[in-house]
């Protein structure tokens, strides 16, 4: 219901998040098999969003995502559960490696990545020791912006892959 429900959904909240952003990023909603990917100097990043509240916290020990606190109700009867975080990602991570290798671009050395991307404004996240980058909405562009700094995407891959998805 999350996904499609009442406002603001995910893609309504990652928008939001972005805004304000730079003209080299495009953030597709639903046109690949990925739900949210977006292309730009930072490389090819899946965003998965959670829109969890309370404290959600990576046990390095248990190799586990944990919720703390927020609704309790509608952690109960109403909400979505953590489930299992790395799946999530490493399937978004697969889904976007199948999709470019069958639409016939060659990525090189620039792997696709995901992003856990906590949406709810009123999330606390402590989550340093994780080997899946995860940040909260408002620090997103802040996180994408240094990752443009370290390894950029090359503009001639970038309009590669704008053109197929445009089509």
């Amino acid at each position: 219901m999350s996904k499609w429900g009442k406002s603001p959904r995910p893609d309504e909240r990652l928008n939001s998040a972005l805004k304000g952003l730079d003209d080299r990023f495009s953030l597709y909603h639903f046109y690949t098999p990925i739900s949210h990917l977006l292309i730009g100097p930072a490389g090819v990043l899946c965003l998965v969003p959670y829109q969890q509240a309370g404290t959600v916290r990576y046990d390095a020990d248990k190799n586990r995502w944990k919720q703390v606190g927020g609704n309790f109700f509608m952690k109960a009867f109403g909400g979505e559960g953590m489930g299992r975080p790395e799946k999530e990602v490493n399937f978004a991570i697969d889904d976007a490696a199948h999709y470019f290798k069958r639409t016939g671009i060659n990525l090189d050395a620039y792997k696709p990545e995901a992003v856990m991307v906590f949406t709810n404004p009123n999330v606390t996240l402590q989550a340093d020791e994780s080997e899946i980058p995860a940040v909260t909405a408002a620090k997103l562009k802040e996180f994408l912006r240094k990752k443009a700094k370290t390894k950029t995407l090359p503009d001639e891959i970038t309009r590669k892959i704008e053109e197929t998805i445009s089509v």
